[in-house]
């Protein structure tokens, strides 16, 4: 059925190729296959380097001198090196340094870390002392050098924790929004099309993803003591607002507003102010996980008063009753030991590990910490025997979305 029907035209006379659905969503998963070997392919060209390891690129220059942004695989390099392409012309070299965690044995936790220092160097002038025959020549010649002819999979795929989190508690939102390609917002409208547009906007994912955009920029408007910089706050609001290049209602502001200020003046954020000032935001996470990838962007880690790590994650759902807490929990358990999960590996030597949904509504200057957020833990034999627990879920995952028809799942609004 992957293919496209013919319409019959009347004012034409002749059929007009139709793209069907299946034909639509065929397309779709090639294309993404098609991406993923594409990394898999880069990842081996990069790791195959033993002294030096040479990228090339192009980029635009702007009227005014600057480079236009890059895209493709030279912005995911240049997000990796945590620069962009101005800073890279401009410096022409500068170090790269870091530690590796090698997991060595899995079931042991054996690990081994290792030091690297690699020196970057950029360059906008290529050498032009070859004629154009001899660099053809060279060019040609470059290809005997490759060891061996890389071979082709299309088995490799990205997972992230709420990727991970949204099968597992409703088929068929996974099947809109990773299978189908909806937004979170769409399928807001689409469950909630019975309400008006103010209404969805002040509980809707908008909301959410306008207040978690102010909190990730948290430590530009608040000072060492948590007092609010009041320019710095509502400038980053106005930005995260015109962002969305839409008329914005007045009490969405007013939330945006109200809820990050709850958020700071709340004891448990007080008491910690000195560990959130410069805590790490929007930290962004890759593990390989036998022949696919895992991913996670966890909102805030931070080091608690007893020295230990906790992953925070804020949350902006309507909690009406302190079961209602719960029933999120349980919901957002699984994405929340992921995260525990990446953070066992990244610092082994912790008895237990920590993570902490907290609940921007239920904020306030008097909320005990019990009331507005909800802590886990687990120890570290529980997050190494979850790894095996994660591969049998990808596993699902991954036979779900090759064929979500054979599954029973209620695909009444799915259109």
């Amino acid at each position: 059925l992957t293919f496209k029907v013919g319409n019959y035209d009347e004012e034409f006379d002749t059929l007009i190729p139709v793209e069907t659905p299946l034909y639509y969503l065929s397309r779709n998963n090639k294309n993404t296959a098609t991406y993923s070997e594409e990394i898999r392919v880069l990842y081996v060209a990069l790791t195959r380097a033993r002294d030096h390891l040479i990228i090339s690129s192009s980029v635009q220059l702007k009227k005014d001198g600057t480079c236009s942004n890059p895209k493709g695989f030279f912005k995911m390099l240049l997000e990796g090196l945590d620069t962009d392409a101005d800073e890279l012309i401009n410096k022409k070299s500068f170090l790269l340094e870091n530690v590796l965690i090698f997991l060595k044995d899995y079931k042991d936790n054996i690990q081994k870390k290792v030091f690297f220092r690699v020196e970057v160097i950029s360059t906008d002038e290529l050498g032009t002392g070859l004629s154009l025959e001899s660099r053809k020549l060279n060019e040609i010649q470059s290809f005997e050098h490759i060891l061996e002819p890389v071979s082709t999979r299309i088995n490799n795929e990205q997972y992230s924790a709420s990727k991970l989190m949204t099968f597992e508690n409703d088929k068929t939102s996974y099947l809109k929004r990773y299978i189908f390609g909806l937004t979170n917002e769409d399928i807001e409208k689409d469950t909630k099309s019975h309400k008006t547009d103010t209404t969805d906007e002040l509980i809707g994912t908008l909301a959410g993803s306008l207040i978690h955009k102010v909190l990730e920029q948290i430590n530009d408007w608040i000072d060492i003591t948590g007092k609010i910089k009041e320019t710095e706050f509502d400038e980053i609001i106005t930005g995260a607002v015109q962002g969305e290049n839409r008329a914005i209602h007045k009490k969405l502001r007013d939330r945006i507003d109200k809820e990050c200020r709850n958020v700071i003046s709340t004891k448990l954020l007080k008491s910690l102010i000195g560990k959130v000032y410069g805590a790490e935001t929007e930290y962004s996470m890759l593990l390989p996980f036998g022949d696919n990838v895992i991913i996670a962007k966890i909102d805030m880690i931070i080091e608690n008063n007893n020295g230990d790590f906790e992953v925070w994650d804020w949350k902006t759902n309507r909690v009406d009753k302190p079961s209602d807490k719960e029933l999120l929990a349980k919901k957002y358990s699984l994405q929340m030991k992921t995260y525990a999960y990446f953070m066992m590996l990244n610092n082994p030597e912790k008895p237990k590990y920590y993570a902490r949904l907290l609940f921007t509504r239920l904020a306030s200057t008097v909320a005990e910490e019990s009331h507005w957020t909800r802590l886990f833990e687990w120890t570290k034999e529980e997050l190494l025997s979850f790894g095996e627990e994660l591969k049998a879920k990808i596993i699902a995952v991954s036979k779900f979305t090759k064929n979500p028809w054979k599954d029973s799942i209620n695909l009444t609004n799915v259109r």
